[in-house]
């Protein structure tokens, strides 16, 4: 086992720094999970049970229900029955 920085996570990961806290800001990346934090201090415990955590929390993402582009509309109310000036439904 080896504790990575952000930056070396990043790097090891092929992204960037700032995808790095954008994951852990949405909580894609989940303290005590995938990484430590000390104070301030972030530290990524990097090895074969990392990354299997990785793997298997991006699979239960994607098995996740997702809403149909097509089922999710505008209800708009037109005056006098006009016709939006832009088309929202494409």
């Amino acid at each position: 086992m080896e504790l990575l920085t952000v930056e070396e996570f990043a790097e090891r990961m092929k992204i960037s720094r700032t995808t790095v806290f954008d994951w852990i800001r949405k909580g894609t990346l989940k303290i005590g999970r995938h990484y430590l934090k000390i104070g301030r201090v972030i530290r990524f415990e990097w090895g074969p049970d990392l990354l299997r955590k990785l793997k298997e929390d991006s699979v239960e993402k994607r098995e996740e229900p997702q809403e149909n582009r097509s089922t999710k509309r505008l209800n708009l109310k037109r005056p006098n029955n006009r016709r939006a000036a832009i088309n929202l439904e494409y």
